[in-house]
């Protein structure tokens, strides 16, 4: 039964829209777990109004806490959902400073095991009745990551591509300043220099997502303006198109 609705959990979709995606704000990995798997509750018809209620249980499963860990996990999940209640400052990509709480309200039943929770209604038009400019992807996709960089940036990069192109086997390219990517990251005091930004988060977020996604397939050339890195250029394709490419260079090899 718990293996089971971990499946089913696993293989829901998480649907945002892109403004949220791209903006910049501060969650540890577990929190945007949290998040997701939340989100992963709406369905199309719901208002923000809606209360979604499903057990600690569900959450460890689908978000991978150890529940034998002396109960660890209990008071671990509380305080993300605290911290998930709070307001917090978001740079949006045309530059506004907001305040971001994802979620409202937050019930948990003693005992029960059951968490009840409201959606924040400052995030209504960034998960309801969304009709144009959102993503949607599998949270199983986003669950595997074990970096917050390597989450956020997956979403972003996600967001400049479509199912229709994926399923397709269109490239996509999607260019950024290295100081947006800071700024989206929020590496910019933690990693200040190129060389640490590269070696420390980009190149492990690429790597990490090509080796752990089904729906995307990331390459990244960067561009200078002066002696200085000034720019990042990503080409998005899926897993499906590089293996086919693979696959052709190996058979010119072989007729050589």
């Amino acid at each position: 039964m718990g293996r089971n609705k971990t499946v089913a959990d696993r293989n829901q979709y998480v649907v945002k829209a892109n403004s949220i995606i791209r903006t910049r704000y501060r969650l540890t990995l577990q929190q945007q777990r949290l998040v997701l798997f939340c989100i992963s509750k709406i369905r199309p018809q719901d208002i923000i109004d809606q209360e979604y209620t499903f057990t600690i249980e569900e959450i460890c499963n689908a978000c991978g806490l150890d529940r034998d860990s002396g109960g660890m996990y209990y008071k671990t999940i509380k305080e993300d959902f605290l911290k998930l209640t709070q307001r917090q400052w978001g740079v949006t990509p045309n530059g506004e400073h907001i305040t971001i709480s994802w979620i409202g309200d937050v019930k948990i039943t003693p005992y029960s095991g059951t968490v009840t929770i409201k959606f924040n209604s400052n995030m209504e038009p960034f998960l309801y009745d969304l009709q144009r400019n959102y993503t949607q992807y599998k949270l199983a996709n986003a669950l595997v990551f074990k970096s917050r960089h390597t989450l956020h940036l997956y979403e972003i990069l996600r967001s400049h591509t479509t199912q229709r192109a994926l399923d397709e086997g269109w490239e996509r390219e999607a260019s950024y300043t290295v100081a947006e990517l800071r700024e989206l990251l929020d590496c910019v005091e933690e990693y200040p220099r190129w060389s640490e930004f590269d070696r420390c988060v980009l190149k492990k977020a690429v790597a990490e997502i090509n080796a752990c996604c089904d729906d995307i397939h990331i390459d990244y050339d960067t561009y200078k303006k002066g002696r200085s890195i000034h720019s990042v250029n990503f080409i998005i394709s899926t897993p499906r198109a590089m293996e086919a490419l693979m696959a052709r260079q190996e058979k010119r090899t072989r007729l050589k």
